[in-house]
This record gives structure tokens, C-alpha cells and sequence, in this order.
């Protein structure tokens, strides 16, 4: 796309430094930013993103980095005032299908973009020099050439596909700075609540997505999957996840071949910052064979999560003269409790202890296996509570080669206490033993099964039998979209229990449809164990939202969630060295008010003044929340300050706004 725009003033520029001040910046990594949908940059942080530094290479296109927009109404990015060449800016959802687009800003050969085609979520802005233009696979523009000043949603031929290439590179090195407002970090590095992700994996071809539908990331950053040969799939996982999590998977066949099942092959980090993980999927013999299987991924978690998971890493060792042993601490997590160990009490028999993680709620959890490398079957033969105070959990774990001899064999291990391993506000779940092979309709054991779904009926889950070794799981409170299910066989004999399909059921339910065999292929009667993980929250999430952006650097930012019965606190950062006084408005409503004509330039009111304002203090402000539900949905508008005699004429400045969404998770 062509520029026929070369002018610009520094005046006008220089009303942007003072945004430019913020710490609320990220760097691109020394090994650059992708450039291409899926192999973009996220930055890691919390809070407002107001920066964005980085160079386009000799020899790339572009630079692309996945963000958050909290606010569309004042959500902003442009490189006027940081940027010294002529740039173009692109706006892309994560599959790489066009959002918004606009070449030159009106006076300047650098571009601004709006929230006006975008919707609040993540993102993906990308930078290029002009008449590097984004195409689909067929060489088709997303984008018509011109208007050059207009910011325009995908007009051109290819503007319904996403891209996959662009029609040049930058011959120089091209150093950018970009400047945001109305958007956030799209993923936290170092989250309190921990990570997790998950994918159902349909006909892997050469590349493959998994259904936008039946996958999910923190950040929402897509999975991707590769055939690397019959039964060896490799996904690629974002970044900013660590590699030394728990992954679980089973066979999720929705048509085809039926008769396999699923190991995991390993994961770890890959070149390019991703995580690698390989599933390998074998028939009865356990030869590879090609077939479709779901994955949950997860990674730490909160330290009183009454979650637990462990990879018996030693369990195929040649040598047994440690039968006890504490398995490797990376790929460990038991929260704040004590570490987990391992005891082998015969060939291919293991007891897992999980400490601290004794009953004390409603039910007794739930443990799902998965056989680690090779053609290892892994199941629970039983789990309890033990210890000489009763304060641990015990797994059995059993595993076998393909033919259904005991061997020592390496496996991973996920254990939770409640309906779902990720906070509720994160998403949802369910668990339950199937524990009645031969009745025709129950409802599974209160005590080893839960739900905190709420989308559907609030009613018990039900188990049907529809013949040999075919059964149906009703889910009252989920919905099948964004979710998946994990099953195993439960018991000493070594099996096969399967996701046929699940769907949407009547009253929003989802029935979950379950086949378990024995190692041969044939239906057999047996008890399973089922796990749904679900992205929908399990209630209305509070939530905190970037408004605007800053006029004078400082930051506002959300250290909690305004939930019900808990605390709201915000921190003011990153004030100008010379800042004092500062304050904090609170208000019902946001006026959207440029305060230029009281001699603060660039300087936007959110908040309104109805509720109150604090002067200094930390955190910046704290509100105790009643546990009323009636305040579901009450929106707060928070902005922060300082005065400061050289920022303008009024001497202060403001930070941008919070918005605080009152809710129950």
C-alpha cells in the first residue's frame, strides 16, 4: 500500500511524549517478534500496556504482538511521535483474519488505529513499513491500496481469509515505537492462579488448528497442531507458558478409526519461545496409528489450590534400589504443601502421595493418568486418604506395556479436589467415577464427583448405559463449546476408555459420550473416570478494565478483583519523579471529559467525581465489597493522579482509568 503522504510537524508529536514516559512497556525479544498470526510476540506484564519498542529487521515484514483490548471506545495505537520512518498499521484476530487497517495518520507518514471494528479481548497488532501489505495464501490483499487516511475494516479481494504472507520486507533495519491506550498485557508471566490450556485435535494434517470452539490458552493465542508421521502429532503451545506443567490426554475419535489410544511423547521449549508437545496415538498392538485425542495442559496455580500434579519420572528406571523416590520439582506442583513421592510396590504397580491434600470439602477429588513415552497404557487402579495423621492422598497408579503386561513405565499424574483445577473465574469444570458399570441410568457418587458449572440446569450429573460398554454422561451445568473431556479406565485390568463425542443437550446440558474397552479393541462393561475443563467461568467473573491511557505516565492499575465478599485495591505507579500529592478518583460513571482547556493537554477525565477522592496512600484505593448480589454487574471508574507544576499549565497530571466489573468469581 502506497503513501503518498510525507509530512508531519514536531508539534504535534510532541503531544504524544508525554505518553511515552510510562513504564508500563515491553521490549521485543532479542529474538524478534513474529511475522506471521501464528508466531507473534506476547508481551507479559499486568495492568495497562502503553508501549510497545522494537526494530523490523532487514529482510522481515513485520513485527506482530498479541494484546488485550479492555475498552474499544478508547483503545488506541500508533507510532506518531516514536516512529521515523513511514509505517502501516494492522489490526488481526488470532486466526489472522482482518480486523482494521490504516496506512497514514491525517499530517504524518506514521499510522494510528482505533477500537472502532474491535471488540474488548485479544489481538493482534502488527507494524510494517508502507507497501508491505498482509495477503492470503493465494497472494490476495486483505486490504484495497487506498483511501490511505482512512482506518478501514478488510475491503480487498482476500478480505475474508486470514493472512499468511506479506508482499515485501523492510531493506533496513527499522526501529518503531509504539504508543497504547484502552489495552493490557494479554497474559500475566508469573500468574498467581497458574496456567492452563487445552485442545481436542481432529484429523492432524501437515498444520492443523484445532477448532476455535474446542481450544483454549491464557492469553488466547491459537494452539497449533503437526502430523509429524502416522500417530505423531507435535502442538505448539504459547510462549508464554512454561514447559514444566501437567499435560493429560485421551482418544477423542469423532469418526474413523475408533480402536487407539494416546501417550504423551514429551513437551519442553522450543526455539522459538513456544512449548513443543508431542502426543503419539497407537492401536491395540501399539503400533502407530492415526487418530484424534483432546489434551488439558496445566501449569502451577494458586498455593491453596487444592490441586496437585507429578510426572513419575524414574518409574521406568533399570535400577530399583530408591523404590521411593521424589519425583523431579519442575514438573512437581503441590501449592503451599509438601513435596510429592513416589513408591513402587511391585512391577508396574506405583503409590503416589500427595501431601496436605486430605479430604476437607464436599468430595473426595479426582485423578486422571497418562502413560509417558513409548506404547505406555496408564491408569488409577484406586485412590485415599492416608497417612499417620490421615492428611495425605494416595494414587495407585498401574501401567503396562501395549499388550497389557505390568512394566515399569513413566506416567503423569493430575490430581484436584474441586470441580476444576483453574480458579472459577477463569473457567469451570466437572469430575465423576463412573462407579456402576451395568445400571442402566444413575447418578454417580456425591462424594467423588462435582460440578461448578452454571449454564445450564442445577441438577445432579446422570450417567446412562446404552448398551456394552457404551455410555452416555449428562452435564447439567456446562455447554460443550470451549470445553473438553479427559476419561480412564479405572481398576487393575488394563483398558481403554474413550470420547466418542459430546455435544449440546437439551436445557443446555452436555452429554459427554464414553466407550471403554479392554486392550483388543472389544466394548467391555467398566467403571471410568471423566473430567470436562471448560473456559466458560463458573459464575459472573469481577473483572478490571483498561480505560484510556495516561497524560502524564503514571499508571493505574488493578492488584485485585472487585468480587463479592472480597477486596478492590489499586496501585498508582510509575509517577514522575517530581510528582507530589498524589490521588485517586472514584466514581460511578466515566465522563469522557478532555480537560485541554484547563491547561491539561492530552489529558482525558474517566471517573467522575460522585463517590469520592483519596489523596496519596498504598495501595491507592481499597474497597471491602459486600457479599451482595445485587451488586452483580455494578461498574466502578477509578483514575489516578499527581500534581506536579512542570507537566502543563494546571501542574498535573492523570493516569488512565480502571473500570471494576462487580462479580461473584
Amino acid at each position: 500500500m502506497r503513501n503518498y503522504l510525507r509530512r508531519g510537524t514536531l508539534a504535534a508529536a510532541t503531544l504524544l511524549l508525554p505518553t511515552l514516559l510510562s513504564a508500563q512497556t515491553w521490549t521485543e525479544s532479542a529474538t524478534g517478534a513474529g511475522q506471521t498470526w501464528s508466531t507473534s510476540e506476547t508481551p507479559l506484564g499486568s495492568g495497562p500496556l502503553t508501549r510497545i519498542q522494537g526494530t523490523i529487521a532487514a529482510g522481515r515484514a513485520a513485527d506482530i504482538y498479541l494484546v488485550r483490548i479492555d475498552d474499544p471506545a478508547t483503545f488506541r495505537v500508533s507510532s506518531v511521535g516514536g516512529t521515523g520512518f513511514d509505517t502501516q498499521l494492522w489490526m488481526f484476530g488470532v486466526d489472522g483474519r482482518g480486523i482494521a487497517f490504516r496506512d497514514d495518520e491525517p499530517g504524518f507518514t506514521q499510522s494510528t488505529l482505533s477500537g472502532q471494528f474491535a471488540t474488548a479481548g485479544t489481538v493482534l497488532i502488527a507494524v510494517s513499513e508502507y507497501d508491505n501489505d498482509a495477503l492470503d495464501q493465494n497472494g490476495a490483499q486483505l486490504w484495497n491500496d487506498s483511501p490511505f487516511l482512512t482506518e478501514r475494516a478488510p475491503d480487498g479481494p482476500g478480505a475474508l481469509n486470514s493472512f499468511t504472507q506479506w508482499s515485501g520486507t523492510s531493506t533496513t533495519a527499522r526501529p518503531y515505537t509504539l504508543t497504547l491506550r484502552g489495552a493490557s498485557f494479554a497474559a500475566e508471566a508469573n500468574p498467581v492462579d497458574g496456567h492452563y490450556a487445552f485442545a481436542w485435535v481432529r484429523n492432524p494434517s501437515s498444520s492443523t488448528i484445532p477448532s476455535i470452539n474446542y481450544q483454549r490458552t491464557p492469553s488466547g493465542e491459537l494452539i497449533t497442531a503437526t502430523r509429524l508421521s502416522t500417530g505423531f502429532v507435535e502442538l505448539l503451545l504459547p510462549a508464554h507458558l512454561d514447559e514444566f506443567g501437567n499435560v493429560q490426554v485421551c482418544a477423542a475419535p469423532f469418526s474413523g478409526n475408533l480402536n487407539f489410544y494416546s501417550v504423551v511423547d514429551g513437551y519442553a521449549r522450543a526455539s522459538n519461545g513456544k512449548v513443543q508437545m508431542w502426543v503419539r496415538t497407537r492401536n491395540a498392538a501399539g503400533q502407530p496409528t492415526d487418530g484424534d485425542f483432546s489434551m488439558v495442559y496445566r501449569v502451577g496455580g494458586s498455593p491453596t489450590a487444592r490441586t496437585a500434579y507429578v510426572w513419575a519420572d524414574q518409574a521406568s528406571s533399570a535400577s530399583w534400589t530408591l523404590p521411593t523416590w521424589t519425583p523431579e520439582p519442575q514438573f512437581s506442583w503441590n501449592g503451599n504443601r509438601g513435596a510429592i513421592t513416589i513408591r513402587r510396590i511391585s512391577v508396574g504397580r506405583y503409590d503416589v502421595t500427595l501431601p496436605g491434600l486430605a479430604t476437607v470439602g464436599a468430595t473426595r477429588g479426582h485423578v486422571q493418568v497418562s502413560g509417558y513415552r513409548n506404547d505406555t497404557r496408564a491408569q488409577v487402579s484406586t485412590w485415599f486418604s492416608q497417612g499417620s495423621t490421615g492428611s495425605d492422598v494416595v494414587a495407585e497408579v498401574r501401567t503396562f506395556a501395549a499388550n497389557g503386561t505390568p512394566s515399569d513405565r513413566e506416567f503423569l499424574l493430575s490430581y484436584t479436589e474441586t470441580a476444576a483445577a483453574q480458579p472459577p473465574h477463569l473457567g469451570s469444570g466437572a469430575f465423576l467415577f463412573a462407579n456402576n458399570s451395568l445400571s442402566p441410568s444413575y447418578t454417580p457418587d456425591p462424594l467423588l464427583s462435582d460440578s461448578n458449572g452454571a449454564n445450564g440446569p442445577a441438577a445432579p450429573i446422570t450417567i446412562t448405559r446404552l448398551g456394552l460398554g457404551r455410555y452416555d454422561v449428562l452435564l447439567p451445568a456446562h455447554i460443550d463449546v470451549l470445553g473438553v473431556p479427559i476419561v480412564g479406565l479405572l481398576g487393575t485390568t488394563p483398558g481403554v476408555a474413550r470420547v466418542r463425542d459430546w455435544v449440546s443437550a437439551s436445557g443446555g446440558a452436555t452429554r459427554v459420550s464414553v466407550e471403554c474397552t479392554d486392550i483388543f479393541g472389544n466394548l467391555i462393561n467398566s467403571v471410568f473416570l471423566l473430567q470436562f475443563t471448560s473456559a466458560i467461568p463458573a459464575g459472573t467473573p469481577a473483572r478490571n478494565d483498561v480505560v484510556g491511557g495516561s497524560c502524564n505516565g503514571s499508571t493505574l492499575r488493578g492488584t485485585s478483583r472487585p468480587r463479592l465478599g472480597g477486596t478492590w485495591q489499586l496501585a498508582l505507579e510509575n509517577l514522575p519523579p517530581a510528582a507530589t500529592l498524589p490521588f485517586t478518583i472514584v466514581g460511578a460513571g466515566n465522563p469522557n471529559l478532555p480537560l485541554d482547556s484547563l491547561g491539561l493537554p492530552g489529558c482525558v477525565l474517566y471517573a467522575d467525581l460522585t463517590l469520592l477522592t483519596i489523596f496519596g496512600g498504598n495501595p491507592a484505593y481499597s474497597l471491602s465489597v459486600p457479599n451482595s448480589p445485587s451488586l452483580f454487574g455494578t461498574l466502578l471508574h477509578a483514575q489516578g493522579g499527581a500534581f506536579e507544576p512542570t507537566l502543563n499549565a494546571f501542574g498535573a497530571g492523570l493516569s488512565n482509568a480502571i473500570r471494576g466489573g462487580v462479580g461473584g468469581v
